[in-house]
C-alpha cells in the first residue's frame, strides 16, 4: 500500500488525477483492514502502518488550486463518506493506538504539525463547500475530523500550529454559511437532541479539557470563536428558549471548578486576557440594541448583567492602565520592598531594569536592584529562572506587561473598596480629571487618589491582618477579605507558596502596620499597609497576583499606592490545597 501511495503518478498514469488514485486506494484498504478483527492486531501493531496513515492525512496536491488533500478528494469521490477520517477516528479513540501515534507525531518537525492541521482544515471545509451536496451525516463527519485534529493538543509544537491555523474561527464561520443553516449535529448535552451546526461546532472546540491545556491554547481558541460569532450565537440561543431549557455548552467547564457552567460566565472569567477582552468587546458592539434590551429585561438578565458588568470593569481598568504612561520602560513595578522609602531622585530615569539571569525580577534603579540582591534575590534568583523557563515551555509564563495589567486591576478594585462605593464598584464609571485627582504617573509607583464616595473606610471596621481577595473566576469578579492564614496555607508540590523569605517579610509588615496605637489612629490622616491577591484561572494554571499597597485615608480623599507586586503560577490539577467552589482562597 505504501508503494502504491508513494508512486501513484506512474502506477495510475492513465487516470484523471494520478497523484491521488494510489492514496485513495490505500485509504480504502486500510479501513477494511481495521474492521477485520483477524488482521487488526497484526497490521496496526506495525509502526509503518501508523506512519502511512499520518502521511496520507498530511498528503496535499500542491499542483491544484486550492491545494487538494487526500481527505478532500475522498469526501468528493465517496459522497461525503471518508474512509481515512474513519480510520483516524478509530485509531485516536483509545490509548492502544493513540499513544504510539503521539510518539510519532512528537518526533515530527513543526512544519509537519502545521501541515497536519492545514489538511484537517481543508478536509472539514470541504464538507461545507457549496455546491458540494450536503447530507444529514455531514456534521458527524466534521466532528470526527475535529476530534482527530484535537487528539494531539498535548504536544506543545502541535498546539502552537493548531493555534496559528485559526481553525476554530474558520470552522465557526463555515458552519454559519447560508447553505449550512439546515444542518444539525450532536453536542455534549445529548438530551437536547440535535442542534444547529454552528452551535454543534462551537461546543466541540472550547475548551478542549481546559484543566489540562495551556492558557495560550484556551484563550486563543475562544477569542477566535468570539470574533467569528460565538457571542451572537449564545445570545440568539438564549433569546429563543425558556429559562428552564438547558444550554448545549455544558462541557465548557469540564474538569474545572463547576460542571455545566453558563457560557457567559465562562467568557467573563477569561477577560483578564488582552485578546479575550478585545474580541469580546468588539463582539458586544455587534449585538443589536433591541437584543440587548431583551437580555436586560427578561430572565436572561441574571446571566447577561453580570457578564456586561465584568466587561465594564475591565474596560475601566484598561482605561486607567493605559492612562498611566505604561510603556515598556515605565512599568510601575519594582521588586525592592524598600522602594517606597526611596526619594524620587534615587529612582530617576534609568529605565526599568530586569535581572539578567532570571529575567523575572524588575527594578526601577540600580540602587534598588543592588539592595534587593543583598536582601532576597541572591537566594531566589535561580529558582525564579527555572520557574520562568518551565512556564514558557508550558505557555504559562506571565509577561511583565500582563503582570502590570493584573496589578493595575487589583489596585483599582482595592481603590474602589477603600472609597466606599461597594454597591457600584462594577458599574461603568467615568475616568475624568475632576473625579480621579491623580493617577499614577509617578515612576514605578502606581497611585490612585480620589474624593471619598462614602464616609465609611473599610479599615476602620476591620483592623485584623486580612488580605483583600479579587477572584476573577466569579462573574462579576468578587472581592472579599480573607484571613492571612488562608494565604499562608496555599501550597503546590508540598511547598508553601507564600512562606518564602520575601513573602513572610511582606506579611510581617502587614501585621505590624495594624498594631497601631488607638490615639494615633483617631487623629489626622491614617496610613496603613494592605495586601491584595488577584486569582486568575488560565487553562491548566492559576495565577496568584500578590500586591502590596499603601493606603492613606485623608479628610477628603483616599490614596491607594502600589508598592510591590509578585506573581505565583501553579498547576491547578496538582495544587495541594483544595479549591473552593467559588474559586477563591476559601469557601
Amino acid at each position: 500500500m505504501a508503494f502504491i501511495a508513494h508512486n501513484s503518478k506512474w502506477v495510475y498514469w492513465d487516470v484523471s488525477l494520478p497523484s491521488m488514485a494510489g492514496p485513495v486506494t490505500a485509504a480504502i484498504v486500510l479501513e477494511k483492514l481495521y474492521h477485520s478483527e483477524e488482521l487488526r492486531s497484526v497490521v496496526w501493531e506495525r509502526g509503518d502502518c501508523l506512519d502511512l496513515v499520518l502521511w496520507l492525512w498530511m498528503l496535499q496536491d500542491r499542483d491544484s488550486d486550492p491545494p487538494l488533500t487526500l481527505s478532500t478528494q475522498l469526501t468528493k469521490t465517496k459522497a461525503g463518506n471518508n474512509p481515512l477520517v474513519m480510520v483516524m477516528t478509530l485509531l485516536t479513540g483509545g490509548p492502544r493506538y493513540l499513544e504510539p501515534l503521539k510518539v510519532k507525531m512528537s518526533a515530527l518537525p513543526y512544519r509537519k504539525h502545521r501541515q497536519f492541521v492545514q489538511s484537517s482544515l481543508l478536509t472539514i471545509e470541504a464538507w461545507t463547500a457549496d455546491p458540494l451536496p450536503l447530507g444529514k451525516d455531514t456534521p458527524m463527519w466534521m466532528q470526527r475530523a475535529l476530534l482527530v485534529t484535537k487528539a494531539f493538543l498535548d504536544i506543545p509544537s502541535y498546539a502552537k500550529a493548531f493555534i496559528r491555523s485559526q481553525i476554530s474561527g474558520h470552522l465557526l464561520h463555515c458552519s454559519s454559511l447560508p447553505h449550512c443553516r439546515n444542518l444539525r449535529g450532536n453536542t455534549p448535552a445529548h438530551e437536547l437532541g440535535l442542534q444547529p451546526l454552528k452551535i454543534s461546532i462551537s461546543t466541540f472546540f472550547f475548551p478542549p479539557s481546559p484543566s489540562i491545556q495551556s492558557p495560550d491554547l484556551v484563550n486563543m481558541l475562544v477569542s477566535e470563536l468570539v470574533l467569528s460569532g460565538l457571542l451572537q450565537t449564545i445570545v440568539d440561543y438564549m433569546l429563543s428558549l425558556t429559562e428552564e431549557t438547558r444550554h448545549p455548552w455544558v462541557g465548557w467547564a469540564e474538569g474545572t471548578l463547576r460542571q455545566g457552567r453558563h457560557p457567559l460566565a465562562q467568557l467573563a472569567s477569561m477577560l483578564s486576557d488582552g485578546k479575550m477582552y478585545i474580541a469580546t468587546s468588539n463582539a458586544l458592539e455587534r449585538i443589536s440594541k433591541e437584543q440587548q434590551g431583551c437580555l436586560t429585561a427578561g430572565w436572561q438578565q441574571k446571566y447577561w448583567n453580570p457578564f456586561v458588568a465584568t466587561l465594564n470593569f475591565h474596560e475601566n481598568a484598561r482605561k486607567m492602565w493605559t492612562g498611566c504612561d505604561m510603556h515598556i520602560n515605565k512599568l510601575h513595578i519594582c521588586d525592592n520592598l524598600n522602594h517606597h522609602a526611596k526619594t524620587r531622585q534615587a529612582s530617576n530615569d534609568h529605565g526599568s531594569r530586569v535581572c539578567s539571569n532570571c529575567l523575572v525580577a524588575m527594578y526601577c534603579s540600580p540602587e534598588c536592584q543592588r539592595e534587593d540582591w543583598i536582601s532576597f534575590h541572591r537566594q531566589e534568583c535561580g529558582s525564579r529562572r527555572l520557574s520562568r523557563i518551565h512556564g514558557q515551555l508550558q505557555s504559562s509564563w506571565v509577561s511583565h506587561t500582563q503582570k502590570s495589567y493584573l496589578l493595575s486591576v487589583l489596585t483599582m478594585a482595592l481603590f474602589d473598596r477603600e472609597l466606599g462605593n461597594a454597591g457600584t464598584r462594577f458599574l461603568p464609571r467615568k475616568v475624568i480629571d475632576d473625579e480621579i485627582l491623580m493617577t499614577g504617573t509617578d515612576y514605578a509607583r502606581l497611585t490612585f487618589e480620589a474624593k471619598h464616595i462614602s464616609s465609611d473606610a473599610s479599615w476602620e471596621s476591620d483592623d485584623s491582618p486580612n488580605v483583600f481577595e479579587l477572584n476573577t473566576w466569579v462573574s462579576p469578579h468578587s472581592e472579599t477579605l480573607v484571613p492571612v492564614q488562608a494565604l499562608l496555607k496555599v501550597s503546590h508540590g508540598g511547598v508553601k507558596l507564600f512562606q518564602d523569605p520575601r513573602s513572610l517579610t511582606i506579611i510581617r509588615d502587614l501585621i505590624a502596620s495594624r498594631a497601631v496605637d488607638e490615639s494615633v489612629r483617631q487623629s489626622g490622616p491614617r496610613k496603613r499597609t494592605h495586601l491584595g491577591v488577584c486569582i486568575v484561572y488560565a487553562g491548566a494554571f492559576r495565577y496568584f497576583v500578590l500586591g502590596r499597597f499603601s493606603v492613606l485615608r485623608g479628610l477628603e480623599t483616599t490614596r491607594v499606592q502600589l508598592l510591590n507586586g509578585f506573581v505565583k503560577v501553579v498547576e491547578t490539577a496538582t495544587t495541594d490545597s483544595p479549591i473552593p467552589k467559588n474559586g477563591g482562597l476559601r469557601p
